[in-house]
Order: structure tokens, then C-alpha cells, then sequence
């Protein structure tokens, strides 16, 4: 039994994928396209056979999965092309190689080996990166090793012959393969997390040498070195820093070591351990040595048989199925035999190959993030210490993030069963930080991913691609576009091996309204993926926004017509409509709403009907309709919830309500502004970015003489011109108090130069009540501080007129001609009410000569008859008492046609009459 002590992966292989990139007339060929070349070499005497080739220095390195005993799969990401240099008869233990495509839109070829002999020990290294060429592409050496199971021999020298990391989730294995007697002295040093493992007498095989010093490592193993000495072997593992616990398991009998690596609170693989080793045990007892890399699940022959409709079947027959219909891409259907073969052999040796090669078919059949996750969660549940752990680890991290479950991906990311040094991992940390928007921390591994691939590879530039998107969620959209402009044509080509990321380069542009780039990735995408049903309609969409902004309106409504033609249910047609309307600038508004109001009614997507109906409320408010634009997204805010639309639409608000308020304020009506203001549909008051509204608000009170209103809403309102309001509705309203004896002095003192045309309105309305209840001074007092360029021409007539009408009233005959002078100079006449008073003063003033002159202009122009009709009455008793009779009757007899029936008409013809009578008497 074993013991155990307690110290604390022919001809011609091609896959061709040129992608291209089109974009006026230039053709961009991805740099990760990479071409390489199969090499072979043997060692006949040590019976141990090596292929080799090129891969590129950044991105993953090749995935070797043991699929059957004499079946095995290499998965090489980023090659295209791999022909064999050698003649497959002449290899000992490659039967076939036959190429697939990498599933999962990833750039790859799968070699698939059938190879000729069970049971063989199969290892994968990559040498450190070179130079391909001078001055060329960066590369690494990939070599495949294939050679017999070492045999378990106790007799003899101690030597090192193969190993395996199992990573799992309840703690990690590493397996060592030894023949002799094994004897092993630990020692553990926790400080530095190193530990040492010394054979003594002991040789390492000098064909694995690089075997071992190029191991990857995985699970709790953060390193793992052997230092082979004179007389000894040493080994140095170091740990991940959450070992605290360290078993180990030794069987010399089959030639095997399990060096157990244990978290605290962790569950074990003690279990494993030991079945591991009977395994390697029966199989040496059996005569065929087993590999550890061939404890791992595969699917082995069994010749158990059932009857299926008269023929007896095995399962074989249905697994050969499944790879048949895998092959032809009926993912379904090869799922459905996997299926058939667990319910027919229920009790099949091969279950958790089957139910992990289930899911596998599952990722090559669109499914969404979260229905292949449940799916991942279910079998690493059931299996947690697989030794596929790993990598299904990182594909569970990256399924979380692809759901947006960001706070499961979190709990995840560092888990030390992830691959170590990995850039899929620390971009993927990356995403889980941006969906929990920790920033900070995801610029930490975004730099990190930059600085391990410096020969811009797959990783930088999606790492570039998502460091710009960073920088733009912070603000610094100068930065984020600085980093999207030095994308070089080689990244480009890298991005564009996914669609998705085309796309998010492009809307990045777009987002910062750089409308020339955007507009070229969109064509790229377009080009490439020019029926991509979720990308593609959105593209065109968006290119034809791009022409529009760039002024290119027949291309724009090309694109907008292709889209809806293209894909005429999608979500960006309606869009395109919408977009199309906006740009119909010939037409009246009155007709683009009613066309919006069709798509709103013929459309069943809520995004499209929710924008025509924010586009139709910005039409009519930047038509003027101020409260019709505020009504009508107050009916959009009523059934739609969506933050990104409230938003919107609490911003046109705001600016719809603030322009309508100004142009009521500034045209005379302080009631419509408050209606607006009321409009509004919320409480804004006391709400940080209302102050303009609260300083509109409080002026339109202020006006209406609502002065305890108006100062409670200015109230600690810095804003200008807050304070200088406040103070004079203080002013105001003591004067209410004191039955509008406002203090002369203190209103002369709130007489400031720079005084704002809001005060001014505000006096200006004061002054109109005070005149109502004929206060004339309080009037004058109020009004003759405002400088006339603070006022309107509608509010300067009113002004003037007001300190006129004061000053008449109170005597001041010249200081009210003088204003009324100022008022009319080069003004027309109108309906002639103005010039009549006018002529009144200067009468009263200057007397009948000077006053003759606007009397009679008065009665020539005036538009309004009844001011005519008094304007020559008083011609006619002007010359009547200058002694012109003829030309006073005339202007009596004129007065008496403008305004019949009234009581001033028959006293103009009583005059006209008497004059006639006099001239007559005087003819006699």
C-alpha cells in the first residue's frame, strides 16, 4: 500500500482565414495571422519522438487533451497555417493528423492525432521567446514529446522520469514519476513559500530534463524547478501564498509521488491521490505503464453491449456518432446521441468525459452567457477537482463577466486554480473591476497586460481597446481617443478578429463624436461582417449617423434606407426613421411630428417608440412651444422607467422650462413663467442645478407681487443676481407693510450701476402697481434708478410712460414732456394715444402754438378714430381761439365724421354749427 507522510498536451495541414478589411480602397491584413511550419526528429534509441514549430510569442500557448488512448488534440490559437515538413511514415507513434477549426470564434487550427500505440507519455513545452528573423516577429518553440510509459523499476539508482500538476478545487496534486527506490528528504520553508524535494543518488532523465524546467505551472504551484546535482536530485516548488498544509504520498511499487498542496479549510485530494497511484499500480501489475497524464478523463472503449432494435450497440456507436455529427456542426444532434449514450449506459466509466465533451458542443451553439454558465456551475460542482479545472475555471470567469455578473466574477478572479502569468486572466480580472466600476483596479491589470506583451499582440491590443473605454468612463476622453488613434494597423487587424470588439472601437469614436474614425471602423466592420445580425444593423446605423454629422446627407439616407431594407425589424431600423425625420429639415414641423406619431404607433420596440417621442418633444420646444415640449415629456416620463430616457428627458426639461421661462419674463408674462415653472412636475426648488430656474422663478413671483414667495425661494441662493433680488423683495415687502410707503433712501441705495435687467423688471412691475393706486412718487422713486439698456423696447415705453405719467401727476409738466420727447423721437405714430398726451402737456406747458403742430399730426396719422376725433377737437378750439374760424370749423366738422353717436361727436357739431352761424353773421 502506498505511504504517506505528514510534514505540515501526410502532407499538407492548411487553414486559411484571411480576414479583410476594406475602407477606401486599402486592405488590412491582420498581424495575428501567423504562418509556421511542422518539423520532426526521433531518438530512436531512447524511443522518444518530438514535432515542433513556431507559435507567436504573446497569446496562449497550445492545448494538448487526451480524447481517447490513442487519440489526442492540439489546439495551437493564432496559427493559420502548419504544413508537416516530414513524411508521417516514418514516425513511430503518429498514425494521422487531420486539422479543425477552433470553436468559439477563436483564430486557431486543431491538430487532432490519431496516434499508433496506448498508453503513450505525451508532454507539451514552449521554449522562451526569440527572434523568427533579424528585425522580425517574435517567436517561441512549441514542442510536442511522445514516448513510451517509463517503467517502475525499485531496483537500481534512483531517476526522475515524468510528472503532472492536477490543479483542483479542493487543493492540488503534483504527481512525480521515479524509478529505484524513490528515497526523498523534504523540507518545507513557509517563509518563502519554497518547497524542497532532494533525492539523494538520484539522476534525471537527461531527454526531460527540459521537461521539467518547462512545466507550467497551475493550481497552488506557483514554479517548479530541478536542479540536478553530482550525486543529487533537487527540486524547489514554490507555492501559492494560500498553502498552508502539505501531504505527501509515495508508492515505489509503481514508481509514484503525490506532493498534496492544501489550503486551510480545504477539503483534500487525498482521495484522488490514492487512486491515481492504484491506478498506476494495476497498470503496472498489468504490464502497460501508465503515463500520469493518462489518469486524466478520456473516453476509453468498454465492451459492455446493448440491444437497440435488434442490433447490438456499445458506447462506441454512439460517441462515434456524436464526433460524426460534431464534425458536420450538428452540435445538437451530436448532444443527443451523448445523451442517448449516459441513459442507455448509465453506469458508463466515461461519464465525466461525456458530460464535459456535452458541454463543450454546448459553447459552439450561440447559447447565452448565462445558459452555458449554469451549465459550467453544474459540472465543476460535480467534478471540482477534474484535472480540466483550470482552464473551465477561466472560462467560468469569463462567462461571469460575459453576463455581467460582476460580483461573481470577483469572488473568482484570484483564484490560484486560474493559469498563472496569464493575460486571458488579468483581462478578465479587468472586466469584473469596469463592471463593478473599481477603476482604479482595473487599470492595474489592463498596464499589466500591456507590459507583458510588448510586441503588440492579441492581449495588448484588447487591453488598449479596454484601457481607452476606462479613460473615457472617467472623463478623460482627450486620453481615451490618444489611445484609440495609436492603435496600430496590426492591433486593428487583431480586434477585428471579433466583431464585437470592431464594434466597440467604433462606438467609442462615436460616444466622442469623432465621426471620420468612427465612421471608418463601422465600414470596417461592415465589410467584414456584413450580416452579423446583432452588430451589423447597429453599424449601419451609426454610419449613417456619422454622415450625417459629416454633413453627408445622401449617403446618410442611403444607409438609412439599406438598414431598413437589410433588417427591416430590427430595433435600428426604426431608429434609421427616426434619424431620417430629424433630417427632413424642408418640411414643417407640424409634418415631421405627425410622421414621428406613425412610428411611435406602428413600432412594437419601446426604445424607438420612447425616442420619437423625446424627438417630438425637442421639435416643439426648439420651435418655441415651450409648454407643449414640457407636457409632452411629462407624458414620456409617465410610462417609462428607464434611467438613461428619465435622464434625458429631465434635461430637456430643464432647458425647455429655462428658455420658455426667459422669454415669458423678458416679453411681459410672469404668470406663464410660473406656469412653466409648475409645469416642471417635480419639486426642483431646493435641488443643486436649479438655480437659474429658482432665480427665473423667484423674478416671475417677485413681478406679480408675490414678494414672501419670492424671498422664501431665494433664500441662501448665491447665485447671481439672487442677492440683489433678495434685498430689493425685502424692500418690497416692508413697503406692503407700511401700505407702500417705501423708504426713498433705501430704495435710492439698492440703486447699484451694474443693477440686473431682473431688478429692473421687478422694479418696473412694482411701479406699475404703485401707479394703479396712484402713488406717483413711489413710482418715480422706483423706476428713474434703472438704466433704459437693461429693458426691452416693450418694457422702455412702459417705463418711460410710467416716470412721464408720474411726473405729470405730480406737476412736473417739463420733466414729463422731456421724457415723452425721448419716447417718441423717430417713433411712428401708431394709434396715436402716446402723441395725443404728448400734445395735452406741451399745451399745458408751452401753450397753443407749440402744441397746434402735434395736434393736428395727431389728427392726420393716428390709426385710432376716437384719438383723431379729440385730436381735432382740439385743433378746432386752438383756432378758434387764434380767430381762424373756417379751418376751426373744418377741424370740428372732421372730429364730428370720425366719432359719431357719441356725446364728443355733437358737441364738435354743436361748435362746427355755432362757428358757421358766427362766419355767416360776419359775412352779412
Amino acid at each position: 500500500m502506498p505511504e504517506r507522510t505528514n510534514i505540515g498536451l501526410h502532407r499538407l495541414i492548411l487553414m486559411a482565414a484571411l480576414v479583410m478589411l476594406l475602407l477606401s480602397n486599402l486592405v488590412v491584413r491582420p498581424a495575428s495571422a501567423f504562418f509556421s511550419a511542422m518539423e520532426h526528429s526521433s531518438d530512436m534509441d531512447g524511443g522518444r519522438e518530438t514535432i515542433s514549430f513556431s507559435v507567436p510569442a504573446t497569446g496562449p500557448t497550445p492545448r494538448l487533451l487526451l480524447i481517447q488512448p490513442k487519440s489526442a488534440r492540439l489546439t495551437v490559437p493564432g496559427l493559420l497555417a502548419l504544413p508537416v515538413m516530414f513524411d508521417l511514415k516514418k514516425s513511430r507513434y503518429i498514425e494521422s493528423i487531420r486539422v479543425e477549426e477552433i470553436r468559439r470564434g477563436e483564430m486557431g487550427i486543431q491538430l487532432n492525432l490519431k496516434l499508433k500505440e496506448e498508453n503513450l507519455n505525451l508532454q507539451g513545452i514552449v521554449d522562451k521567446p526569440r527572434l523568427l528573423s533579424a528585425g522580425g516577429e517574435l517567436v517561441r518553440t512549441y514542442r510536442l514529446l511522445l514516448e513510451p510509459a517509463p517503467k517502475a523499476l525499485v531496483a537500481g539508482p534512483t531517476r526522475l522520469t515524468d510528472g503532472h500538476i492536477f490543479p483542483g478545487r479542493d487543493g492540488t496534486l503534483l504527481a512525480i514519476g521515479f524509478s529505484g527506490n524513490g528515497t526523498m528528504e523534504p523540507t518545507w520553508d513557509i517563509s518563502n513559500r519554497v518547497v524542497r524535494l532532494v533525492w539523494p543518488k538520484a539522476l534525471v532523465d537527461p531527454a526531460g530534463q527540459s521537461v521539467w524546467n518547462n512545466m507550467v505551472p497551475v493550481g497552488l504551484v506557483d514554479r517548479l524547478v530541478v536542479h540536478p546535482f553530482g550525486d543529487y536530485v533537487e527540486m524547489e516548488i514554490v507555492t501559492h501564498p494560500s498553502v498552508e498544509q502539505l501531504f505527501f504520498y509515495r508508492s515505489p511499487e509503481s514508481g509514484s509521488l503525490m506532493v498534496e498542496l492544501r489550503v486551510v479549510g480545504g477539503l483534500g485530494r487525498e482521495k484522488d491521490a490514492q487512486a491515481m497511484l492504484a491506478r498506476r499500480l494495476e497498470a503496472i501489475q498489468q504490464g502497460r505503464p501508465l503515463p500520469f497524464n493518462r489518469l486524466v478523463p478520456m473516453f476509453v472503449h468498454s465492451d459492455k453491449k446493448v440491444k437497440l432494435a435488434g442490433t447490438d450497440v456499445d458506447e462506441d456507436y454512439f460517441y462515434d456518432n456524436a464526433r460524426k455529427s460534431e464534425q458536420s456542426s450538428q452540435f445538437a444532434k451530436a448532444r443527443a446521441y451523448l445523451d442517448s449514450l449516459l441513459q442507455v449506459f448509465p453506469d458508463t466509466a466515461n461519464r465525466e468525459w461525456i458530460e464535459f465533451y456535452k458541454f463543450d458542443l454546448a459553447t459552439a451553439m450561440d447559447w447565452r452567457s448565462g445558459w452555458v454558465l449554469s451549465e459550467l456551475n453544474t459540472l465543476l460542482s460535480r467534478y471540482p477537482n477534474t484535472p480540466l479545472y483550470s482552464p473551465y475555471r477561466l472560462l467560468q470567469l469569463r462567462l461571469l463577466n460575459d453576463s455581467s455578473q460582476f460580483e461573481g466574477a470577483a469572488s473568482i478572479m484570484d483564484d490560484a486554480n486560474l493559469p498563472h502569468d496569464s493575460v486571458a486572466v488579468l483581462i478578465e480580472r479587468a472586466r469584473a473591476m469596469l463592471g463593478l466600476n473599481r477603476l482604479d483596479e482595473a487599470e492595474v491589470h489592463l498596464r499589466r497586460v500591456m507590459e507583458l506583451d510588448k510586441k503588440n499582440g492579441d492581449d495588448r491590443a484588447r487591453a488598449q481597446l479596454m484601457l481607452a473605454q476606462l479613460l473615457d468612463r472617467r472623463g478623460s476622453h482627450p486620453q481615451a481617443i490618444t489611445l484609440l488613434d495609436t492603435l496600430t494597423g496590426g492591433q486593428i487587424g487583431r480586434l477585428g478578429n471579433d466583431p464585437a470588439h470592431l464594434m466597440e472601437v467604433a462606438d467609442l469614436y462615436y460616444k466622442n463624436q469623432k465621426f471620420p474614425q468612427a465612421l471608418r471602423f463601422y465600414t470596417i466592420l461592415l465589410s467584414q461582417y456584413p450580416i452579423n445580425e446583432t452588430l451589423s444593423p447597429w453599424a449601419l446605423l451609426r454610419a449613417g449617423d456619422c454622415q450625417r454629422h459629416l454633413g453627408d446627407r445622401d449617403d446618410a439616407l442611403r444607409l438609412f434606407d439599406q438598414l431598413a431594407l437589410q433588417f427591416p425589424t430590427s430595433e435600428s431600423a426604426g431608429w434609421g426613421q427616426i434619424f431620417k425625420v430629424q433630417m427632413a429639415t424642408d418640411k414643417s414641423m407640424e409634418e415631421r411630428i405627425a410622421e414621428l406619431e406613425k412610428i411611435v404607433t406602428g413600432s412594437n420596440l419601446p426604445g424607438v417608440a420612447v425616442e420619437a417621442r423625446l424627438i417630438m418633444a425637442t421639435l416643439r420646444g426648439d420651435a418655441g412651444q415651450h409648454r407643449e415640449a414640457l407636457e409632452a415629456l411629462n407624458e414620456l416620463l409617465a410610462f417609462t422607467s428607464q434611467e438613461s430616457v428619465r435622464q434625458r428627458s429631465d434635461r430637456l426639461k430643464r432647458q425647455y422650462a429655462t428658455a420658455g421661462m426667459k422669454k415669458a419674463l423678458t416679453s411681459g408674462r410672469p404668470e406663464y413663467a410660473v406656469l412653466l415653472a409648475e409645469l416642471f412636475g417635480r419639486d426642483w426648488r431646493n435641488q443643486h442645478g436649479f438655480e437659474e430656474l429658482q432665480v427665473l422663478l423667484a423674478e416671475a413671483l417677485l413681478r406679480l407681487g408675490l414678494y414672501d414667495k419670492g424671498v422664501a425661494l431665494l433664500q441662501g441662493l448665491p447665485t447671481p443676481p439672487a442677492p440683489e433680488l433678495r434685498t430689493l423683495a425685502g424692500m418690497l415687502t416692508q413697503g406692503l407693510r407700511e401700505k407702500e410707503q417705501i423708504n426713498p433712501v433705501t430704495l435710492r441705495s439698492n440703486s447699484l450701476p451694474d443693477m440686473s435687467p431682473a431688478a429692473a423688471r421687478v422694479r418696473l412691475a412694482a411701479a406699475r402697481r404703485q401707479a394703479q393706486q396712484e402713488v406717483w412718487k413711489q413710482v418715480t422713486l422706483l423706476l428713474e434708478p434703472i438704466p433704459q439698456e437693461l429693458l426691452n423696447e416693450t418694457e422702455t415705453i412702459d417705463l418711460l410712460m410710467l416716470l412721464a405719467r408720474a411726473d405729470a401727476e405730480r406737476g412736473r409738466i417739463p420733466e414729463a414732456v422731456d421724457k415723452l420727447e425721448t419716447l417718441l423721437y423717430k417713433r411712428p405714430m401708431g394709434n396715436g394715444e402716446y402723441h395725443y398726451w404728448y400734445a395735452t402737456l406741451l399745451q399745458s406747458w408751452k401753450g397753443n402754438a407749440n402744441a397746434l403742430p402735434v395736434f393736428q399730426r395727431v389728427a392726420r396719422e393716428a390709426q385710432d378714430a376716437e384719438v383723431r376725433a379729440l385730436a381735432y377737437t382740439h385743433v378746432g378750439d386752438i383756432l378758434k381761439q387764434a380767430g381762424d374760424l373756417s379751418q376751426a370749423q373744418q377741424a370740428y366738422e372732421e372730429a364730428a365724421k370720425l366719432h359719431p353717436l357719441s356725446s364728443m361727436s355733437m358737441a364738435a357739431q354743436e361748435n362746427a354749427l355755432q362757428l358757421k352761424m358766427i362766419r355767416g353773421a360776419v359775412a352779412e
